[in-house]
């Protein structure tokens, strides 16, 4: 989608010879050191090496899409900006985990179920992507930024607190991949400093939102 003073890309879009915004994705994290040890857990900064612990690993092949496309555009002579968006959330938004929640029959969880995420409602989303690309604009910043939440959620208490909601579906649990990623947490440091955005919306709220939204019935 061309804008009139930049591109929107993504990771699937090629280098257009234009300031672009490219939308990339947490893929490129990894929760592994160099052995494949988990590693302690704490916020993916943008600068934290990106690391494929297998080829076996599912994830293999969009790790290394996403790190040649976001490479391919920081090697261009047009100014970039890569977003690398956490899992976004909303009642424009019909597809990603929170959506799977709502169409679902049941809630798979991965056992002990302690395993975080963050979850960053659209309207935050919205804010963050303008006043990111209006400083993008302006020539102040351009490379690589996190955009996601600040709340770290299990996904066990994602889904006790979704069962508030719908009662009806019960968790099952299973065995984990070998190559699961058990914290997604992003480090919101430099995106902060440069929006003085704090998060509006928890993810119960965002919850409750959406089924006063009929994003329920959407689903159905």
């Amino acid at each position: 989608m061309e804008e009139a003073d930049f591109v929107l890309a993504d990771v699937h879009s090629p280098p257009v010879g234009k300031p672009t915004v490219v939308l990339s994705t947490d893929s490129v994290y990894s929760d592994r050191d160099q052995t494949t040890k988990v590693r302690p857990k704490g916020r993916m900064k943008e600068e934290d090496p990106i690391l494929i612990p297998s080829v076996l690993d599912q994830r293999c092949g969009e790790v290394i899409a996403c790190v040649s496309v976001e490479h391919a555009y920081c090697m261009t002579e047009d100014s970039t900006l890569i977003l690398r968006c956490f899992e976004t959330y909303g009642p424009r938004i019909k597809t990603g985990f929170i959506a799977s929640l709502f169409k679902g029959d049941s809630l798979p969880l991965y056992r002990p179920g302690y395993q975080v995420r963050t979850f960053l409602y659209e309207d935050d989303f919205l804010f963050m992507f303008e006043r990111m690309v209006t400083r993008f604009l302006k020539g102040q910043i351009v490379g690589i930024f996190n955009v996601g939440s600040e709340e770290e959620v299990s996904l066990k208490r994602l889904y006790e607190t979704f069962q508030q909601l719908d009662t009806t579906k019960p968790i099952v649990e299973a065995r984990a991949p070998r190559a699961y990623r058990w914290w997604v947490v992003p480090d919101l440091t430099r995106v902060q400093a440069l929006t003085q955005w704090t998060s509006s919306k928890t993810i119960r709220a965002g919850l409750w939102d959406l089924q006063s939204q009929g994003f329920r019935d959407d689903h159905e």
